[in-house]
């Protein structure tokens, strides 16, 4: 009798397991959930929903392959059921709930599972949950990560997966991501990639970043690194960051440049900036934008002392734009009290 006790207890576990798969498969479609806690990639994102998959025979298939399929499988049967034909916030919330569930160390193994699953049925839902398992890996082992999807990504989700990689490691550790960056081999993914960390190293390290930029191509996306790092940099420094853009040979850069820095220095001294932006900006839209950046935010902070310095300017286009500033500000003083 006792040798036969274990024999029954195995076949009782087996039947109790069958029961709670046969009431799970019955199980109406899950209610909505919480707001999610992080933004929901944009529809434009997302490529068209594909049909219902077909799942390899059940003893081919491990928990976790299984469980990355039959969230695949209800994701998309969700959507299927949605005007817009695309995820909505719920089943965002959904993806990210199992991602958040999974320990550091399945990660590696999820990604990969995922990714044999869409190379043979490719799914926007899947790609969709491949980029928040991969984001997450990100954040607990970077370079594997990022080595992993280089080696490994194929297809149109493949650049966009890898900039936000790169970028979120660069918001994470910006020198160890640049210094990875670095390494690779030239070409346009790389520079990308490398583009991306340097926008978290803009209000990281702006003097870094901007010796970073500019050994990069010179392009518009260069420049508005330089730009914006430049203006970060004014925060601290703002007369270092003027002596250095006054330096720039290209004179369309070193205007925009100038303008970002003298504006930032406006918070501080608006004075000084503003003789900055009369003094070196030529002539034109980006002097006037800029005067009357500066000249708003002064009259904010001392109206007296910024209708004072307007008024010593010459007729002409600069002084009334600076004078509609002046009473634009004015106006906003008056709605605040």
């Amino acid at each position: 009798m006792n040798n036969n006790r274990p024999f029954c207890l195995g076949i009782l576990a087996a039947l109790s397991l069958a029961a709670l798969f046969a009431l799970k498969a019955r199980r109406p479609p899950s209610p909505p959930l919480a707001p999610p806690t992080s933004a929901p990639l944009a529809a434009t994102q997302m490529r068209a929903v594909p049909s219902a998959r077909t799942a390899p025979p059940a003893a081919a298939v491990n928990a976790l392959e299984q469980q990355l399929r039959d969230l695949i499988t209800r994701v998309e049967a969700e959507v299927s059921a949605l005007p817009t034909g695309h995820p909505g916030e719920d089943q965002m919330v959904e993806m990210q709930r199992f991602v958040e569930a999974l320990a550091p160390g399945q990660l590696p193994d999820a990604a990969q599972k995922l990714q044999s699953l869409l190379a043979a049925q490719p799914s926007a839902v899947g790609d969709n949950l491949q980029m928040r398992i991969l984001n997450r890996w990100t954040v607990t082992a970077p370079s594997d990560a990022l080595t992993w999807a280089r080696q490994s990504l194929t297809g149109d989700a493949r650049k966009d997966t890898l900039d936000g990689m790169a970028g979120i490691w660069g918001s994470l550790d910006y020198s160890s991501a640049l210094a990875w960056a670095q390494q690779l081999p030239p070409g346009g993914e790389a520079q990308n990639m490398l583009g991306n960390i340097l926008s978290e190293g803009v209000s990281i390290d702006p003097i870094k970043t901007i010796n970073q930029a500019i050994a990069l191509p010179p392009e518009a996306g260069r420049d508005a690194l330089i730009t914006q790092a430049a203006g970060q940099w004014a925060g601290a420094a703002p007369q270092d960051a003027a002596d250095w853009a006054n330096g720039i040979k290209d004179p369309g850069l070193r205007a925009d440049v100038l303008s970002s820095i003298a504006i930032q220095w406006g918070n501080s001294d608006p004075v000084s900036a503003a003789n900055l932006a009369v003094n070196t900006l030529p002539a034109g839209d980006l002097q006037d934008k800029t005067v009357v950046a500066i000249v708003q935010r002064w009259a904010l902070a001392d109206q007296a002392a910024a209708q004072n310095w307007v008024a010593q300017f010459p007729s002409g286009d600069i002084r009334q734009l600076a004078e509609q500033a002046l009473a634009e500000a004015q106006r906003r003083s008056l709605l605040a009290n």
